[in-house]
């Protein structure tokens, strides 16, 4: 009669054993399942990040190659050759505007290279905008406005179109790559 109590107990201690190693690993594996989980929310976050940051790239550059034709147009010999059926022959106050939206966006989605190569690009722009500026005030008797040179207008041009074509170039680049 004295060894009836030791079945119960091993018994008994065996169960709660049991049931405490069962919970353990209950918990751990319920532990690695919420973990993957976060783990796989967290790539699909980044690779959707990543996705939005591509497309307003993307778009930035297509607001910049629209900008590159639309002044390639003004300032082409015969502004109506090589211009996109349909497009309007851009105006400056137009051509404004659409500087505004593409300075602020390559500043924001561009890259480090474009927004360089936008900034020399855009010095030549001003260039030959400030001469057709200074060329309708001096029409308006406004003769202490001069034109630049024609030469200078050339090689204003030249670089216009250089920049044009290093812009397209980078853009290509790192939107095929």
């Amino acid at each position: 009669m004295a060894g009836e109590w030791v079945a119960p107990v091993v018994a008994g201690a065996s169960g709660i054993t049991g049931a405490g190693i069962g919970a353990y690993f209950t918990w751990r594996t319920a532990r690695h399942g919420r973990d993957h989980v976060e783990r796989m929310a967290n790539k699909t976050a980044e690779s959707q990040l990543a996705l939005a940051r591509e497309a307003h790239k993307v778009e930035a550059y297509a607001q910049l190659s629209s900008l590159i034709i639309a002044v390639s147009a003004l300032y082409a010999s015969d502004p109506l050759r090589g211009h996109p059926p349909g497009m309007p022959i851009p105006t400056f106050e137009s051509l404004h505007e659409q500087t505004l939206n593409v300075t602020v966006n390559l500043g924001l989605h561009g890259s480090k290279d474009v927004r360089n190569l936008y900034r020399e690009w855009g010095e030549n722009q001003r260039t030959l905008f400030e001469h057709d500026a200074r060329l309708q005030m001096s029409v308006q008797n406004r003769a202490d406005l001069v034109p630049i040179s024609e030469a200078e207008y050339k090689d204003a041009l030249e670089a216009l179109a250089e920049a044009n074509k290093r812009l397209r170039e980078q853009m290509n680049k790192e939107l095929t790559s």
